[in-house]
């Protein structure tokens, strides 16, 4: 017979596990909807596990980096990792089938083909490592999620727009609606956001794509909840036009408006009256108010240039996506591989306009052009009919359209609310990405979100992977990134390579007639004929006669929207030619870093000055040529060498006719 110590033991265990029981399902009970379409025999998620996982979603609403590696590491990536780990753990012990979009998982594998092709060493392999992370993990856990803690999802993710909208109100007080702060000036700051409006990511294109990514996906679980609907239509009225209103940048409200639509649209009538006023309200806000809403929404809304010197000219972030499909256009089924971008893109502006100021708001280049520079043109085809694709998919799956005598469709689980929202975010993703790049820290989670929404199953034993396969996947995946980390780096071919001592950059076709006298100018610090601030002279052991020409970081640019001119600092040469020819030129150059790697080239009475460099080759002396050729006449001509950023410096100038010939190191004029 028991002693009354053991029967008072055995009944505080018997309650603490009730407790724990009715703490897992008040859980559960909260974080899935009435009408989920979980099975009654599936285990419950952990509440600690469902905590982190609120956490670890709000942290995907952020760009947040942590002091660790120099910034290397952001809170995401950290609370993801262990939320990942654990409910793969926990899926894993419970025998449960997690599931993952097989469409997703072959594009993974092409981009690992062509990296393993193009070998573009640690540097790459890291770039292909945050790839995967965000894809496969974050594909893997946001279906876990959907399945498991649907309305836990949708609630969190709500959270992190709120939040970032409270940060933006605030920066928007203290900066200025839309401000914008140089790429240099983000990376220095400590948590990398702030100073401008950029809520919680380090710029106001990531806010903006996030917003607009997150509307349409969220927008039918906003629609389909459990509030009576004369309360729950209003609430999402508010929402919406509050949120829209918080948009800084033109293009993504544009789109983030109409994936709202679409997605308002499958869910039926009421919702999108409802949707099409909250987009009036906010539009009229927008763009019907004088002030600096309306002159930033305008502003980044067009896809041209708005100063006065440079009407009609595209922006440089559309210059950029260009010159990159040129680029692709080059290594058409590998790419360069990862990590090379960089050191190639500026080569291929040619006759376009490479600005002569910077113009490029942070995170506004092209994924589309740098997934084909990066992987390949297969690659990046591979992933629009995806995205195209899983919108289709995401349709054809929804639950039949309302008969019409009803306002709503059939009712939906919360899978298929997601699906719903999903089939209207991905085609926001497709065309967003010719102006931004979302496979980034924060950004990309919210695109696996999206993906593994497109692609869930409509029940626990529907299309998907068991688990075992999808350990079989990972250690796949881990020995392709594990093989790309250990063959050593194969170099770019002499068009591609960026430029130090050993390297030469590309220079354009010219072809010297064989009668052709050979022209060799060298012009030295020594020749400078005149030089305005910030350009200054100063003595560098390493550079040619022991000195060069500087403007040193942080010393200014031009205006914005002002062409360089000798009046915001340059250097002047005069040279002789002793006959008409087809000439090149070449400059020694030392950047400080990406965001001072460019100096402007004027030659004569030219209008406009090409910009040389834009090349990744930091902290070391090297050769770079102008983009184009030049056809001078014989006789006296003036070389001017102007101010587009600071943080660089220049030593020597080469004006040849040898097309052939590429300068290594200090170059001498042999009498």
């Amino acid at each position: 017979m028991p002693d009354n110590d053991t029967i008072i033991d055995q009944q505080s265990t018997a309650t603490q596990e009730e407790k724990n029981c009715c703490l897992s399902q008040f859980f559960v009970k909260f974080c899935s909807c009435g009408n989920s379409d979980i099975p009654h025999k599936t285990t419950a998620p952990s509440p600690y596990l469902l905590i982190l996982a609120v956490l670890t979603i709000l942290a995907m609403g952020t760009q947040i980096k942590l002091p660790l590696g120099g910034g290397f590491l952001s809170l995401a990536d950290v609370l993801f990792g262990i939320t990942f780990l654990w409910a793969w753990l926990a899926s894993w012990k419970h025998k449960d089938r997690l599931h993952f979009p097989l469409p997703v998982l072959l594009f993974l594998l092409v981009t690992a083909a062509s990296t393993m092709v193009t070998r573009p060493g640690k540097g790459g392999a890291v770039e292909l490592i945050q790839l995967y992370e965000m894809l496969f993990c974050g594909g893997l856990l946001g279906g876990w999620l959907i399945r498991r803690a649907p309305r836990l999802l949708a609630w969190s993710l709500t959270g992190a727009l709120l939040l970032n909208l409270l940060v933006i109100i605030r920066q928007s007080a203290l900066y200025g609606f839309g401000s914008v702060l140089p790429p240099a000036d983000i990376l220095a700051l400590k948590w990398g956001f702030g100073h401008a409006c950029t809520g919680l990511f380090r710029s106001r294109m990531a806010v903006s794509f996030f917003f607009a990514l997150a509307f349409p996906l969220l927008l039918p679980s906003w629609f389909g909840g459990d509030k009576p609907e004369l309360l729950r239509l209003p609430l999402v009225f508010l929402l919406l036009v509050v949120l829209l209103l918080g948009i800084p940048h033109g293009l993504m409200l544009t789109l983030a408006i109409l994936g709202c639509l679409f997605a308002a649209a499958l869910l039926g009538r009421r919702p999108l009256l409802v949707t099409i006023l909250a987009a009036a309200v906010s539009l009229a806000v927008s763009l019907g108010l004088p002030g600096n809403r309306q002159t930033t929404c305008l502003t980044t809304l067009t896809l041209l240039k708005s100063d006065s010197n440079h009407a009609g000219e595209l922006k440089t972030c559309h210059l950029d996506c260009i010159a990159a499909f040129r680029l692709a256009a080059t290594k058409p089924l590998t790419g360069i591989g990862p990590g090379n971008y960089q050191k190639a893109i500026g080569q291929f502006y040619r006759e376009l306009p490479n600005p002569s100021y910077n113009d490029i708001d942070t995170d506004t280049q092209a994924a589309w052009g740098i997934l084909a520079v990066n992987y390949g043109l297969p690659a990046a085809t591979l992933l629009l009919l995806i995205l195209l694709g899983g919108t289709a998919f995401a349709v054809r799956r929804l639950p039949p359209p309302a008969p019409a005598d009803k306002a709503l469709r059939t009712p939906m689980s919360t899978t298929d609310l997601f699906r719903c929202g999903a089939a209207a975010a991905l085609p926001v993703l497709a065309f967003g990405m010719l102006f931004s790049d979302p496979l980034t820290r924060g950004l990309g989670w919210l695109v696996a979100l999206a993906l593994a929404s497109a692609f869930a199953p409509r029940d626990e034993h529907g299309r998907g992977c068991p688990l075992g396969n999808l350990q079989a996947v990972g250690v796949l995946i881990t020995g392709l990134l594990l093989g790309v980390l250990a063959v050593p780096a194969l170099l770019l071919p002499p068009k591609f390579q960026g430029t130090d001592n050993n390297q030469t950059a590309p220079s354009p076709t010219l072809v010297k007639p064989s009668q052709a006298q050979d022209i060799f100018l060298l012009l030295n610090p020594s020749q400078v004929k005149e030089i305005t601030p910030p350009f200054e002279k100063y003595s560098d052991s390493l550079a040619a006669e022991k000195q060069a020409l500087r403007i040193p970081d942080g010393k200014g640019t031009p205006p914005d929207g002002e062409e360089p001119d000798m009046k915001y600092g340059g250097a002047t040469y005069t040279f002789e030619l002793p006959a008409e020819s087809e000439c090149l030129i070449w400059l020694r150059v030392w950047w400080d870093g990406s965001c001072g790697n460019t100096v402007a080239l004027k030659i004569d009475d030219e209008e406009k000055a090409v910009t040389v460099g834009n090349d990744s080759e930091y902290k070391t002396w090297h050769w770079y040529p102008s983009p184009r050729t030049y056809s001078l006449k014989a006789g006296t001509h003036t070389l001017q060498v102007l101010n587009r950023e600071d943080g660089i410096a220049l030593d020597q100038i080469l004006v040849t006719n040898d097309g052939e010939y590429h300068p290594d190191g200090i170059e001498e004029i042999n009498e």
